[in-house]
Parts: structure tokens; C-alpha cells; sequence
């Protein structure tokens, strides 16, 4: 989660295992695994999300071309997004004191 600083971290990740009963299974069943066996495309995906929120660090402006969760309604749209305004914004929002 997001606490409005930007920095590198380093954690430590539980895997559990799915089934103790079975002796062998896909890597990519369990909860974490190495990017090396994620699926074509994963990595770049991931990046790319990386990259589109860390240009959000300071004021940038961000397009949205696509449907609602309906897929009935298509928007098209641009915003300038700071996230540390939204954090303040939300977090007024929800009733909580910065």
C-alpha cells in the first residue's frame, strides 16, 4: 500500500503452500513466486504500471481511453495526477485527520 513516500523496500514474502497433499505443482500456483516463470507479457505489464505510478510522484497529466466496469459507457478523459493531493483528498474523505 501506498503511504505518500517514495522509496525503494525490501520485504520479506510468506508463500504458502497450496496443497501439502500433492507432491508437485505449477510455480505460478503459489501466492509469490520469481518473475522468471511469470507468463509472457508480466513482466513488461508490471513495469509499465510501475513506471506510470512513480511518473505520478510529482503533478503529471494521465489519459483514460476505455469503458466503466459496465462496458457500456466509453470515456475519454485527462487529469492531472498528483498523488499526494489525492492522498489528502481521500484521506479527508474517509473522516481521518492528516
Amino acid at each position: 500500500m501506498y503511504d505518500g513516500i517514495f522509496t525503494k523496500r525490501e520485504s520479506i514474502l510468506a508463500v504458502k503452500y497450496v496443497d501439502p497433499k500433492q507432491p508437485t505443482m505449477k510455480i505460478q500456483k503459489l501466492s509469490v513466486y520469481p518473475i522468471r516463470f511469470a507468463e509472457a507479457g508480466i513482466e513488461d505489464a508490471l513495469r509499465d504500471r510501475g513506471n506510470k505510478f512513480w511518473s505520478c510522484r510529482k503533478p503529471n497529466y494521465v489519459t483514460y481511453t476505455g469503458t466503466d466496469y459496465t462496458r457500456e459507457q466509453v470515456y475519454v478523459s485527462a487529469i492531472c495526477c498528483y498523488l499526494e493531493t489525492m492522498l489528502i483528498i481521500h484521506t479527508w474523505r474517509a473522516g481521518y485527520d492528516l
